[in-house]
């Protein structure tokens, strides 16, 4: 009997250490080494280090670690805080970098010498100074010669006057290039970048002639990002095999599409929302530029090289300022002469911010019937009046017969001029196939008095599915207007019995809500 309560005694015992063992056990470390790869590259290369130290199943994966991720932290002394709004802070941090920059720079090679494995991504964000070069470019060899196939190079410095090391230019293993806050001078002779099918230039300071040697020689290239890039007047592109265009910019310039044979999307971003002292011009420019503007923050020895007056640009958009408005070629046609080579192109996306108007007029505003065959979504943000939104919706719309989606944004900043539309406006100016049959979606930010064309696609959408219509009206909202216009748009005989209607009241402009 006595025996038989011991063993009764003993069983919680033992269930009670399997369960801690069970406990302690370190799922983690059982992953495969490509999961835990994965999670360490998350890390920058301090943290990635100390992960040796785990345990012995750890040890091994810091050295064949794929992916590094370096900060200027990275090698000094953590210790070491600072304010960056502080300029007294600031400046001793300067010190305190340039001091020990040759420390952290051994200290990453030392690093880079020792791996076992090939570094495939490459991630730096440091400031570098403009006498930088040869300490900065012995690591980025030992980089671009491992075989390195993603790199991503940030300037965190106050200024962009570095060059992009040079051993890049050389490389032909990089597949993914991300290059931001530096100077871009392309050699005359490239070497490298054969293999290049993402291209990503944000806050890049780059002429004109090296931007296109480096976009033409990029044969490969599937996906390039122009955001934020200074000196940039004309953008030439011709990359064959091109299937997505970012160009995001806030200052004149002019966009000439020489080959692209598969873009299928383009986003053209025309909003000094970061830079309000830039004024936007956009079309076919070529070499008939007879002024630009510049950012009024430059140095002012920059400022007398640099200022010119604010003059009429052929073939591109107008530029204005509080004092006078140019009112030269149309820009709609060269918005047009732009679209007519984009045949294949699925997704449209124009955005214009409230610092820029456009001239439309019946003759300008013109695309071929039919002409964006294959255009599934197009996206508008503007800023223009209640007329020119017709003009342009019109003509678009008449030259898509399979658009799918739709998004209209009107700026709620922007002064617009709600019309009296003629009897059945857009049953005369749109037939459009798309309108009929393959429309399911659309989306709007537009002015409380401003839903002629939502009505008109409620009338006539046959297979529209869902209606969203974000609204904005009064400083001070009247009471019920989200069930006012409701009761009007479900008083509307519809074309499609299954769409569902959405109506929201908005506050925010659509820079804020409209996201691609």
């Amino acid at each position: 009997m006595e025996t038989d309560q011991n063993q009764a005694a003993m069983k919680p015992t033992l269930a009670t250490d399997q369960g801690e063992e069970q406990q302690d056990l370190d799922y983690i470390s059982c992953l495969p080494d490509e999961t835990l790869h994965g999670i360490i590259s998350k890390l920058e290369i301090r943290d990635a280090a100390v992960t040796t130290a785990v345990s012995k199943r750890w040890a091994p994966l810091f050295p064949t670690l794929p992916s590094l991720k370096i900060v200027v932290d990275s090698f000094l002394d953590s210790s070491f805080n600072f304010d960056p709004f502080d300029d007294d802070d600031y400046d001793s941090y300067n010190d305190y970098y340039m001091k020990n920059k040759m420390k952290w720079v051994d200290s990453l090679i030392s690093v880079l010498d020792s791996r076992k494995t090939a570094v495939k991504k490459f991630d730096i964000a440091v400031p570098m100074r403009e006498l930088d070069a040869d300490v900065f470019d012995p690591f980025f060899s030992i980089v671009c010669c491992s075989g390195v196939e993603d790199l991503s190079i940030f300037n965190t410095g106050p200024h962009s006057c570095n060059q992009t090391p040079s051993p890049v230019f050389s490389c032909n293993t990089i597949v993914k290039l991300k290059i931001r806050s530096c100077r871009l001078v392309v050699p005359s002779k490239l070497t490298g970048l054969r293999s290049v099918k993402s291209l990503v230039l944000k806050n890049v300071t780059v002429a004109d002639d090296d931007l296109q040697r480096l976009i033409s020689w990029c044969k490969a290239m599937e996906k390039l990002s122009i955001i934020d890039c200074f000196m940039v007047k004309n953008i030439v592109i011709c990359a064959p095999n091109l299937s997505e265009l970012v160009i995001s910019l806030g200052w004149p310039v002019g966009v000439v599409l020489k080959s692209v044979p598969r873009l299928v999307s383009m986003e053209i971003s025309f909003d000094s929302i970061s830079n309000t002292s830039m004024k936007c011009c956009y079309g076919c420019l070529e070499d008939k530029e007879k002024g630009s503007d510049i950012d009024e923050e430059t140095d002012d020895e920059e400022t007398d090289d640099e200022e010119t007056d604010d003059e009429e640009i052929d073939g591109g958009f107008s530029v204005s300022n509080s004092e006078k408005t140019f009112e030269g070629t149309n820009e709609a046609t060269n918005l047009m002469d732009i679209l007519n080579g984009l045949r294949r192109l699925k997704d449209l996306h124009l955005t214009f911010s409230d610092d820029y108007r456009m001239i439309f007029s019946k003759d300008g505003m013109a695309l071929p019937n039919c002409y964006l065959v294959e255009l599934k979504k197009l996206c508008l943000c503007f800023p223009f009046d209640y007329n020119d939104f017709n003009i342009s919706i019109s003509c678009l719309l008449n030259s898509s017969p399979h658009l799918m989606e739709i998004i209209i944004c009107v700026d709620k900043y922007s002064d617009y001029s709600p019309i009296v539309l003629e009897l059945n406006f857009w049953e005369k100016k749109l037939s459009a196939e798309c309108v009929k049959h393959h429309l399911t979606t659309a989306t709007f930010y537009l002015p409380e008095d401003c839903f002629g064309f939502p009505k008109f696609l409620l009338r006539n959408a046959g297979s529209l599915k869902n209606m969203n219509i974000f609204y904005y009206g009064k400083l001070k909202p009247i009471p019920n207007t989200t069930e006012q216009i409701k009761k009007e748009l479900f008083a509307i005989q519809m074309a499609s019995p299954d769409v569902e209607i959405m109506v929201k009241p908005i506050i925010s402009s659509y820079k804020h809500i409209a996201s691609f």
